[in-house]
């Protein structure tokens, strides 16, 4: 998939912030999603091949790190989210954090992925690939 096809992709797993709190696994799931595959938009754009996105599957941390290392530069908000969410999301144990007792901010983690995604879109227009 190219860079383009993967930010696509991002953006149509981003859950509803409206979404209902029983649903606070399916959400985590969808912003964790979001993340993974907006960040191998920034990797792909950058140059790495499909092996390396491969390569970072579900290791939020590591996407980014792979990202930033090809020139795009995330925030600090999105670096503590994936902190968060990456050793959870990676061992498809979002819920054992929820049971753990982590709480979040729908709308604020919205907030997060959707700057994300809306960061990456403008460094691949003002950067060519």
């Amino acid at each position: 998939m190219d860079a383009a096809g993967y930010l696509d992709r991002a953006d149509t797993f981003l859950p509803s912030p409206a979404l209902p709190a029983d649903l606070a696994e399916p959400f985590l799931h969808g912003i964790s999603i979001a993340i993974e595959l907006a960040t191998k938009a920034a990797m792909k754009h950058g140059g790495a091949t499909e092996d390396d996105c491969i390569e970072a599957r579900h290791d939020l941390e590591a996407g980014i790190a792979a990202a930033e290392a090809r020139g795009f530069v995330s925030d600090d908000n999105l670096h503590e989210l994936a902190r968060q969410l990456s050793p959870w999301y990676r061992t498809h144990r979002l819920g054992s954090l929820i049971d753990g007792g982590y709480t979040f901010d729908q709308t604020s983690l919205h907030q997060i992925v959707s700057r994300h995604i809306a960061r990456i879109d403008a460094w691949m227009k003002d950067t060519p690939a």
